[in-house]
């Protein structure tokens, strides 16, 4: 994890294996913790960026991880490469809801945990060639954080991340624009017929 985390967002093939996927499974915390997380980068976070609102957090994301109430396992046959961008949206919200967490220092190893896991959720999904909404969405929270923790003296990484987000929005987008124009022509092509 370590190493696909200092390799973002360009991992080598060799790092993008299925042993790589169970190691991220692994740190999926308990349910009740969360719900926790998630609700507290919702109260206190939601002011200043949502990419990513509480309906698709709780009705989308975490039921995707979390059947039953219970971590997806590691073992899991559940899991597909397709889902990392989901997963890695879901530290994000993870890393965020513990730095924003009043509790706690805001530079914790709980947040800094799940910030190395949104990374390497998002180097082995491959971003720039299989660009997603979760992608885009995990990046502008991955984002958010820096900018959050303050760790470091500039703020190149925070812009460098939010670079990475606008280029994966560009590219969905236009798969977006092409998919709504096919389907338009495809209606013209069938309203033509009848």
């Amino acid at each position: 994890i370590s190493q696909a985390c200092n390799m973002f967002p360009f991992l080598p093939e060799y790092l993008r294996q299925p042993s790589s996927y169970s190691q991220i499974l692994r740190h999926l915390p308990s349910y009740a913790r969360v719900t926790a997380l998630s609700e507290t980068y919702v109260t206190n976070l939601s002011w200043f960026l949502l990419p990513v609102d509480r309906l698709q957090v709780q009705e989308e994301i975490i039921p995707l991880f979390y059947p039953n109430r219970k971590p997806m396992l590691a073992t899991s046959d559940n899991f597909r490469p397709d889902m990392l961008p989901s997963l890695a949206l879901l530290f994000a919200v993870f890393a965020c809801g513990s730095a924003a967490d009043w509790t706690q220092d805001i530079i914790n190893e709980e947040a800094e945990t799940f910030e190395r896991l949104t990374r390497c959720a998002l180097g082995l999904a491959n971003i720039f060639e299989d660009g997603s909404l979760e992608a885009c969405q995990a990046l502008l929270l991955l984002s958010l954080y820096e900018m959050l923790t303050l760790r470091k003296f500039d703020k190149e990484s925070d812009w460098r991340i939010t670079a990475y987000a606008l280029t994966v929005a560009s590219s969905v987008s236009d798969f977006y624009l092409l998919a709504e124009r096919t389907k338009s022509k495809i209606i013209t092509t069938t309203d033509r017929t009848s």
